[in-house]
This record gives structure tokens, C-alpha cells and sequence, in this order.
């Protein structure tokens, strides 16, 4: 019975290193939406990104990518998603949700 659990535990464990750890994932994609006042553009969002299409997912430079948009001071908010339809093993879709003032 210790073995079944443990087994059931081990598959969880699996399941979610594979789902939440993006090792050597390369960017795919970046999407931009932006909600609010129109006071800044898509351009001037990917200007202060740390990332790019092409580049390696890293947590440090998504981190970076919103301290940079906040310290704008013309962003109330940002928020950062992975597309689960867009990426696949080797790769990822990122979306910035991104609330202007």
C-alpha cells in the first residue's frame, strides 16, 4: 500500500516539474495586450522588455521586464503569462498583460 503512494506521489512530483519548470525553454513568441488609457504603445512596451523572441526563458529577466515597465511610471500594472497553446517542448509563448495609467 506504501508503494502505491509513493508511486501516486512520484507521478504528481513528475507532473509538476514538467508543467512549472521551463529549463532551457526558448522565447517563441511575445504578445502584447495592453488595457487602460492609450498613454504608451506596444513599441514602447517591447523597448523596456528584457526579453525577446528567440532568447532564453528566464525568470531574472521577466522580473526585470516588469521592474523596468513599473519604473516607467506610466504603468499601474503587469502581468505575465505563459500561452499553454502556443509553446511545446522546446519552446514557450509569453503574454504581457499590461495596465496603463
Amino acid at each position: 500500500m506504501l508503494k502505491q503512494y509513493q508511486s501516486v506521489l512520484a507521478f504528481f512530483l513528475f507532473l509538476s516539474v514538467g508543467l512549472f519548470s521551463f529549463g532551457e525553454k526558448k522565447i517563441l513568441s511575445i504578445e502584447i495586450i495592453l488595457e487602460g488609457p492609450r498613454t504608451v504603445s506596444e513599441s514602447f512596451i517591447r523597448q523596456n522588455l528584457q526579453v525577446e523572441e528567440g532568447s532564453v526563458f528566464r525568470e531574472s529577466t521577466i522580473d526585470k521586464s516588469i521592474r523596468n515597465l513599473m519604473d516607467s511610471g506610466t504603468i499601474q500594472d503587469v502581468k505575465v503569462y505563459v500561452d499553454p497553446d502556443l509553446g511545446d517542448d522546446e519552446k514557450i509563448a509569453l503574454v504581457f498583460k499590461v495596465k496603463t495609467r
